[in-house]
This record gives structure tokens, C-alpha cells and sequence, in this order.
């Protein structure tokens, strides 16, 4: 799957968990954001205006998670 069709398929999952409040157990966070801080910058960056457009905030578990889609991709890439 490209990198457009990764992100739809989870990114629609995470509104659905963000407005309604699901959790997701995940210890990812700490680990990424140890290990990758300007790639979860970017995320966090790049997410910005869904979060204003949904008038919502993802969790840091879903931030992780689309920080590690996109790490996966800019990996596969280079």
C-alpha cells in the first residue's frame, strides 16, 4: 500500500477513536519519541490542521502510530 492509502485507512480509524473518546493501548510514544523526536515533530506539525478542521486532538499513541507510517514510507523511499 502507497503512503496515501496507509494514512486514509488509519487516520480514518483515529478520527473515529478521537471523537468518541476510544483509547488504543500502546507504549509506542516514549519509544518514538526517543528514538525519532523530529519525525513526531513533523507529525505532530503535519496534523495540526486536522485537528483544527475536526476540532479535535489525537492522543499521543496516534500521533506514534502516524509518525511510524510515515517513518516506514520515508525508509522504503530511500
Amino acid at each position: 500500500q502507497g503512503l496515501t492509502d496507509q494514512l486514509y485507512i488509519h487516520l480514518a480509524q483515529a478520527l473515529d477513536r478521537s471523537l468518541f473518546d476510544i483509547g488504543i493501548d500502546n507504549s509506542l510514544p516514549e519509544e518514538i519519541h526517543r528514538l525519532y523526536p523530529r519525525l513526531l515533530r513533523t507529525t505532530k506539525e503535519a496534523l495540526f490542521e486536522l485537528e483544527a478542521e475536526f476540532g479535535l486532538r489525537f492522543s499521543g499513541e496516534e500521533m506514534a502510530l502516524v509518525a511510524v507510517i510515515f517513518g516506514a514510507w520515508l525508509m522504503q523511499e530511500t
